[in-house]
């Protein structure tokens, strides 16, 4: 039972890590998958999975980021809320993209966050927390 629990695990992750490569190069940022020495899943995914965003060309960089941090949901959010504190560690121009998420972010329901908390705990919720 153990050995399925961990690939049922280890399947959710890969899926996880091909939506964060999706997102990633649907937003143009495909240098960043060739830093990380994906440039074959990025070729493969700007096959299959680039949808185009209309007038994307017409977006700074920041703002580009601070909508893949939005499609990423929750824990990608709070990473750029984090930053939008951190103006000593990004630019000012992302700091001020960031700062967007402190207020305006899509709203999601408690049901949405429980599942996720139970998915990367790989159980209830009360297993681990009293």
């Amino acid at each position: 039972m153990l050995n399925v629990l961990k690939i049922n695990r280890n399947i959710r992750s890969i899926r996880r890590y091909l939506n964060i490569v999706r997102v990633l190069s649907t937003y143009g940022f495909d240098q960043v998958l060739e830093m990380l020495g994906l440039a074959d899943v990025m070729v493969r995914s700007r096959r299959l999975f680039r949808r185009p965003i209309p007038d994307i060309a017409r977006l700074t960089a920041a703002e580009r980021m601070r909508l893949v941090l939005e499609e990423l949901g929750p824990t990608f959010i709070k990473l750029g809320q984090i930053l939008s504190t951190r103006p000593d560690v990004i630019p000012h121009a992302f700091v001020q993209e960031f700062e967007k998420l402190q207020d305006n972010v899509p709203s999601f329901s408690f049901e949405e966050v429980l599942a996720q908390i139970t998915g990367e705990l790989g159980g209830p919720v009360e297993q681990f927390f009293a």
